[in-house]
């Protein structure tokens, strides 16, 4: 490869990073073929992105992107270095999607990640993956949110209910 274009490739990994919102390092040298197809397709699915690069160049856009913290991260992984890209509101899923294919793939690994400007631990990830769902989280906050308004409703309903049923009885009194 040319040095101007290894430039080229160093500029586009440092912009994507500084771009990037969120994203995960992950070691891909001890997949197959078939699972490193696998791993992109499910990424895919969770509205990721993954982008693969040789380790020096991740080395040099790290520096150039002030991600220097990212650098002992990088110390074991041989070849290439595997960059999982997403949004905000699918880094759970995106972490989920990691995390259950290293279950399945033990030789596979999410190294470390960044998120809104904080580096996470390959520890932290393993929890954010265990999170409910932002849909979840929206769902139950809705309902709790619902409850007393329902309990409210029904306070203010209860007296006009309580009247008629009064006139029920009255009138079914009359009747006998």
């Amino acid at each position: 490869m040319a040095r101007e274009n290894k430039e080229k490739e160093v500029f586009a990994l440092t912009k994507m990073l500084k771009d990037a919102n969120i994203f995960y390092l992950i070691n891909f040298s001890s997949l197959s073929v078939p699972q490193v197809t696998d791993l992109r397709q499910r990424i895919r699915e969770a509205k990721g992105s993954c982008k693969v690069a040789k380790k020096s160049f991740v080395l040099l856009a790290l520096k150039e992107s002030y991600l220097e913290g990212f650098l002992p991260y990088l110390e074991n992984l041989t070849g290439a270095t595997g960059f999982v890209l997403g949004e905000e509101a699918n880094s759970q899923r995106l972490a989920q999607v990691l995390t259950n294919f290293g279950k399945e793939f033990g030789s596979f690994g999410v190294k470390a990640g960044y998120f809104s400007g904080r580096l996470l631990s390959s520890e932290e990830i393993q929890l954010l993956a265990r999170l409910p769902s932002r849909d979840t989280i929206l769902s139950e906050l809705i309902g709790s949110l619902k409850l007393p308004l329902a309990g409210f409703l029904n306070l203010l309903v209860a007296p006009i209910r309580d009247f008629i049923n009064l006139l029920r009885n009255i009138e079914k009194k009359e009747k006998k």
